[in-house]
């Protein structure tokens, strides 16, 4: 548990009454205590808290008096473990020291921004309602559910938020400044960037997972005065509605009565079949496959390089299952080219043109095109006037209209026209 300074004076202070205390020269007593406060050595100290110190923007330590029993308890602790392993002394003898000197005590803190007396007030001494094995636990469950949702950015940015509570949860119980830096909740919770796959039974596993959390931090949760503890609650709150609105989302893999959420098995199996079987070069959809739902191109590609196979890799389960997904792409893709043509067909209209001159408005026909300009595209060029595109209902205001009244319309209607 590493104590930290903005100098090396109380130190100094300390390596002395150590030396006075136990008979060994003021170096060693200087070694001692920089042992005491979680340093390797009296230069690893002076490194870091010398003048000026490497970490003077970092939060510095604080001394017992302001700290919560348990703080000084496990400082106490520490110091007197370590003081009998570097002396031929017992541990209680090294107890009865360490509360006779107080090494973490009494020390002075510089005059730095955050040092003022509000701060001091502010100070935690109270100590923390979950134990540091619940916050360990914790940590453990999330980073088991991490890797499973990095890839749905819905998901994740709960999970994320979660996350940070948890650390501002655990950062308000356990300050930097009375117990030292930790590594719980100091590193992101990625896991690793590749999709997985979620049968409902894994779903729900991740929501038990949840709920372990829930009752993990359930002592925190009931403190309705505290701010982080309620954070907490609301974001697993919102994971687990994410969940829910995931598993509603997923689409049911072939005939299976569950939905996966990511990958099917069979799907990394059938690509890990096609990638080890069919020589290269492959097409470039195909590099990039997440499932067995390939492109038109890919599928024809596939049912032409099949049947060059040996017979006996054709018949493996994922061979007929690779050249049953082929055909079925193909399927798919064609039914959706025709409702795509048949959607955009209902886009055409029917247009009539009229000819503008310096007379009057005159209708020449009507041309089915998918706009207005397509439609004067469509028909042959006049040589005199202009010729423009109107809708049916329009045609019939239109039609008669001198060359002077058809300018004075509203340049909007003319736009709209063109």
């Amino acid at each position: 548990m590493r104590i930290t300074f903005n100098g090396t004076d109380h130190v100094s202070h300390i390596g002395k009454r150590l030396s006075k205390r136990f008979n060994v020269p003021y170096t060693k007593g200087l070694e001692f205590a920089s042992r005491l406060f979680g340093y390797e050595s009296w230069a690893d100290l002076k490194d870091l808290a010398g003048d000026p110190p490497r970490f003077w923007l970092s939060m510095p330590s604080i001394p017992d008096s302001r700290c919560m029993p348990l703080a000084v308890s496990l400082r106490r602790d520490y110091q007197a473990r370590t003081l009998a392993k570097m002396l031929p002394i017992s541990l209680d003898e090294a107890e009865r020291a360490i509360d006779e000197i107080k090494p973490s005590d009494h020390f002075q803190l510089l005059a730095l921004p955050w040092n003022t007396e509000k701060e001091e007030q502010n100070d935690r001494r109270v100590n923390p309602i979950c134990s540091f094995e619940t916050y360990e636990a914790a940590q453990n469950v999330l980073l088991e559910i991490g890797p499973h949702v990095t890839h749905r950015h819905a998901v994740y940015r709960k999970f994320d938020d979660l996350w940070n509570a948890c650390e501002i949860s655990y950062l308000t119980e356990y300050p930097i400044n009375q117990f030292g830096d930790s590594v719980l909740f100091r590193c992101s919770a990625s896991g690793d960037n590749h999709p997985r796959w979620l049968d409902a039974g894994k779903l729900q596993a991740l929501k038990n997972k949840l709920s372990r959390l829930r009752s993990l931090f359930s002592p925190l949760i009931n403190q309705a005065a505290l701010a982080a503890p309620k954070q907490i609650e609301r974001c697993l709150t919102a994971l687990e509605c994410a969940l829910d609105t995931w598993r509603e989302q997923s689409v049911p893999h072939d005939q299976e009565p569950v939905s996966w959420l990511g990958r099917h098995p069979a799907h990394i199996a059938g690509l890990e079949w096609i990638r080890s079987n069919i020589a290269k070069p492959w097409p470039h959809e195909l590099r990039f496959a997440y499932d067995l739902s390939f492109t038109s191109s890919v599928a024809e590609w596939l049912l032409e390089e099949i049947p060059n196979l040996p017979q006996i890799t054709q018949e493996t389960p994922e061979g007929r299952r690779v050249k049953a997904a082929a055909k079925r792409s193909i399927t798919i893709n064609r039914k959706y080219q025709a409702a795509e043509s048949l959607r955009t067909s209902s886009r055409f209209a029917e247009w009539v043109i009229c000819h503008v001159d310096e007379a009057k408005v005159t209708p020449l026909g009507r041309v089915v095109a998918q706009d207005s300009l397509s439609a004067i595209a469509a028909c042959p060029p006049v040589s005199s006037g202009r010729l423009i595109a109107s809708s049916l209902v329009l045609a019939n205001s239109l039609a008669g209209l001198t060359s002077d009244e058809f300018n004075r319309l509203p340049n909007l209607l003319e736009e709209q026209l063109q």
